[in-house]
């Protein structure tokens, strides 16, 4: 027995250097079409290949190709040379993945030879989304959060310790008044 199974995943990434978010090389194929398009065909012969003159809206300006030009550069166009152009994956893809898993079969009935199982299972798919760690409300709440396992305090304890130091320095500032400018004034 053969069983197929789908399985899909959805990734969103926050866009920054290690994915693009650029329409035109979106994603690690579209990028290398996009970058050998403009190598072998539009660049050294400004103009492209009919079917990707209906496919790809970025090529609605170049001119389609004569079949000479084509055949004078045959060579060229068909070469299997790959140049590294440096693409990034998508910043939001899916990915989609074939699990093949073979096993011999032991039912009972000899009415056939051979068995298939093909399977999306559960219509699921697992979605992978990157978040940015560090936000000021949480970074708020880690700062708490570690001084407290760290320190045996919390940020309440903080808040508790200024709130200590003002009235302190409200008190001396009142004690001070009253010593020295409060008791002058009233012998005069």
């Amino acid at each position: 027995m053969l069983e197929i199974k789908k399985i899909m995943k959805k990734i969103k990434r926050i866009t920054m250097q290690n994915c693009i978010d650029y329409n035109l090389c979106q994603g690690k194929s579209t990028c290398f079409v996009y970058n050998w398009i403009n190598r072998v065909l539009v660049k050294p012969l400004n103009c492209t290949l009919p079917f990707f003159k209906t496919m790809l809206p970025y090529l609605a300006h170049v001119p389609v190709c004569e079949p000479m030009t084509i055949l004078q550069h045959y060579h060229t166009v068909t070469s299997t040379i790959v140049e590294n152009y440096k693409c990034l994956p998508a910043c939001e893809r899916t990915e989609n993945y074939w699990q093949m898993t073979n096993s011999i079969d032991t039912s009972p009935s000899p009415k056939y030879a051979f068995r298939v199982e093909a399977s999306f299972t559960d219509l699921e798919y697992e979605d992978y989304s990157e978040i940015r760690l560090t936000t000021p409300a949480r970074f708020i709440s880690e700062l708490g959060g570690q001084s407290g396992l760290f320190v045996g305090c919390s940020v309440m304890t903080f808040v508790q310790g200024i709130l200590s130091i003002v009235v302190f320095l409200y008190d001396r500032a009142r004690r001070t008044y009253l010593e020295h400018l409060a008791v002058p004034l009233t012998l005069r």
